[in-house]
């Protein structure tokens, strides 16, 4: 809980006027971030533990509407200086959270015949898709940036390359599955000398990243290059060191030939993002 001076001094000025005031402002400002860490933490234990009629009063309608609008910078009095790119990934995070809820609401209470319910849930899945892809475009410059000062290369979001069966190279749309597949593209030209054509196969085999759980995760592909034969491979990752390996070989009908190429990885809220090094 705040002390009493602190909250006067946060309800009649903004930090700017604080701090002027302040002879140790960073010491200051440290304390209220660990202070509101820990607030947060009780108020998660406070929603886990206490009985929904008590919660009800805590966490009403007016009180989460007042807390989330002043977070995502939506009232008048915090509209400057706006992190547009923190805004949108809590944003992608709340329409997450909420359309999980309103598909397993809509499923279980309002209509339960998957022929009747399908439309709807699909609609609300794309919605989903949709605020996520604005999220993450905003915040690629970002991760392009911060890349280049570590010396790296953002290649694509591990989360999002999907599994594709016997498609055209030139065929695939998807954003990130299609910087995947321009990265085995540009690998096979350097080394084989070929470009692949047909995508027969990319699929996963997930011991997941999720909660936070150390975990190994592996993607296979099996192409077909321009001039016939069998190209093949596999990526992996180790969430425990961030790193990544990426190995394949081509079968040309005469002998076999083999590439291989290291990778970092960084994991921010949920997504692993794959990186190379310049």
């Amino acid at each position: 809980m705040l002390e009493r001076a602190t909250r006067k001094k946060l309800i009649e000025h903004n930090w700017k006027e604080i701090a002027r005031r302040d002879s140790n402002k960073y010491q200051t400002l440290l304390r209220l971030q660990k202070n509101a860490i820990t607030m947060v933490d009780d108020l998660t234990l406070i929603a886990r533990r206490l009985p929904e009629e008590t919660q009800k009063e805590i966490f009403s309608y007016t009180n989460v509407n007042k807390l989330l609008k002043a977070i995502l910078g939506m009232l008048p009095v915090n509209r400057t200086n706006v992190d547009d790119v923190r805004r949108s990934e809590l944003a992608g995070l709340l329409v997450r959270l909420g359309i999980r809820i309103c598909i397993e609401q809509y499923r279980t209470k309002v209509e339960q015949d998957s022929d009747l319910n399908n439309l709807t849930i699909n609609h609300l899945v794309r919605a989903k898709e949709i605020c996520n892809a604005i999220s993450f475009r905003l915040r690629m410059p970002r991760i392009v940036e911060e890349a280049k000062k570590q010396k790296l290369v953002y290649l694509f979001n591990w989360n999002k390359v999907n599994d594709v069966h016997e498609v055209r190279e030139m065929d695939i749309q998807d954003n990130n599955t299609r910087k995947f597949v321009d990265y085995l593209q540009d690998i096979c030209i350097e080394e084989f000398g070929v470009p692949l054509e047909i995508i027969n196969k990319i699929w996963t085999n997930i011991e997941s990243f999720a909660e936070g759980i150390p975990g190994y995760t592996e993607m296979f592909f099996k192409f077909t290059p321009v001039y016939g034969g069998d190209l093949t491979g596999r990526v992996w990752l180790d969430s425990k060191k961030n790193t990544g390996h990426l190995s394949m070989e081509v079968w040309d009908g005469v002998k076999t030939r083999t590439a291989q190429r290291d990778l970092v990885i960084k994991v921010e809220n949920e997504e692993v993002y794959v990186y190379r090094n310049l």
